[in-house]
């Protein structure tokens, strides 16, 4: 019966976090997991604390070789493990919740995922490497959620345009089928080493997906790979990584929706940068230790790149100080605007009003001259009815009248007297 999960653990002196690694993976609530275990020449007591949990737990099996590094502890690993899917644990971190791998194997096979990437939490030694190393701590969260199944460059896109790409292989859970099919692996003898194999994967997966749970225990301490890598390891990391990737990419990469194309060869333009970068700064003793490392038939195209390493620094200090100024204008611009949006909105206003006392003017207007027409025609009322007055004082009936009325008034005063 296939098993569902191989757990793949490369162990180098790891004797004080090694039992708490081991057992975060025997807790796991699914069934039918294996854990590899490869110890990687360990000096101290790794090797009988990994032989009791050997002879305690069935579905534990461990592997011994000579020191090599982590990547060909872990391709050891990933030849002998019989899992559908691999999830990677260094011996120094944990599984932080036992539901994690249950969660992962039903999800990635539901949707027959070739990665499955996931998010991990920090467990700093003391407060003192915490301090040390602030920029781990939010490191392994990513900001947004990626919900659906994407082909591996479609999800590479959307990640490291977002800046959420991690180039961590314990970040994910990977099909064995297809890393044996497209002949994966770890690069041996180079530190950055995660780069490569992470790149490499996303962009040969048909199917891939994230879950934004923080199921790994990352663990940083002071005496870590993490926090004490040489400069000069660095440095030739990232020079041989950059090499890998692009070879890797004459087959695998060119040809690709363009997108996809510009994001990973900015993988590569950060690489380039931080080899560059590391290099400049080194002392002129600390620089013939890089070269020393370096092979000497590739000693001239290393000079090459790192003097294209700092050229494209500067290009991208030029265009960084280019995007900065174009960003000042832009508020500056949308300063102009939004004022000119104002003043368009207060002469809009002022023209409503204007409108609005036009309005009021012409209806003014209006009731005025219907005041005047109402007053000319009182007028002529008035004398229309002066002038029938008029008529009538002037008439013989009223000048009759007049007289009879007048006597008895004179004969009443007369009497009265």
């Amino acid at each position: 019966m296939e098993k569902k999960v191989s757990v793949i653990i490369p162990v180098y002196n790891a004797e004080k976090y090694l039992s708490d690694c081991l057992i975060s993976v025997l807790e796991q609530t699914l069934d039918s997991v294996e854990i590899v275990c490869v110890n990687d020449g360990s000096t101290d007591s790794s090797q009988s604390i990994l032989e009791k949990f050997e002879q305690k737990y069935e579905n534990v099996n461990v592997l011994c070789k000579e020191n090599g590094g982590v990547s060909s502890a872990r391709n050891i690993g990933i030849t002998a493990s019989e899992g559908k899917y691999i999830v990677f644990l260094d011996s120094d971190d944990m599984l932080d919740d036992p539901t994690a791998l249950k969660t992962l194997f039903d999800m990635a096979q539901k949707d027959e995922l070739d990665e499955l990437f996931f998010d991990a939490h920090v467990i700093f030694e003391n407060e003192e490497v915490k301090e040390k190393n602030q920029n781990y701590v939010t490191y392994y969260k990513r900001k947004k959620s990626y919900p659906g199944v994407f082909t591996g460059p479609d999800l590479f896109v959307q990640l490291q345009s977002s800046w959420d790409f991690k180039p961590s292989p314990c970040l994910q859970m990977i099909r064995r089928g297809f890393l044996l099919e497209n002949k994966i692996s770890f690069p041996e003898g180079i530190v950055h080493e995660d780069e490569v194999f992470t790149v490499q994967c996303i962009t040969l997966a048909e199917r891939a997906a994230y879950l934004n749970q923080p199921f790994y225990g990352r663990r940083v301490r002071a005496d870590s790979i993490m926090t004490t890598t040489k400069k000069a390891e660095s440095i030739q990391g990232y020079f041989y990584g950059i090499r890998i990737m692009l070879e890797f990419a004459k087959s695998n990469v060119l040809g690709k929706d363009d997108e996809f194309i510009s994001q990973y060869y900015e993988r590569i333009r950060i690489m380039l940068e931080l080899c560059g970068k590391s290099y400049k700064n080194e002392s002129q003793e600390e620089k013939k230790e890089v070269i020393a490392r370096i092979r000497e038939e590739d000693r001239p195209l290393f000079l090459l790149f790192v003097r294209h390493a700092e050229r494209a620094e500067r290009l991208y200090d030029q265009m960084q100080k280019a995007r900065k100024e174009l960003e000042h204008l832009e508020y500056q611009l949308e300063t102009v605007n939004a004022v000119r949006s104002e003043l368009s909105d207060k002469l809009e206003k002022t023209y409503a009003e204007k409108s609005e006392l036009n309005r009021r003017l012409q209806t003014t207007y209006e009731e005025k001259r219907q005041r005047g027409d109402e007053i000319n025609r009182l007028k002529k009322e008035l004398e229309e009815e002066k002038r029938k007055e008029e008529k009538i004082k002037n008439s013989y009936s009223y000048k009759i009248g007049k007289t009879i009325t007048y006597i008895p008034r004179k004969i009443r005063k007369i009497a009265r007297k």
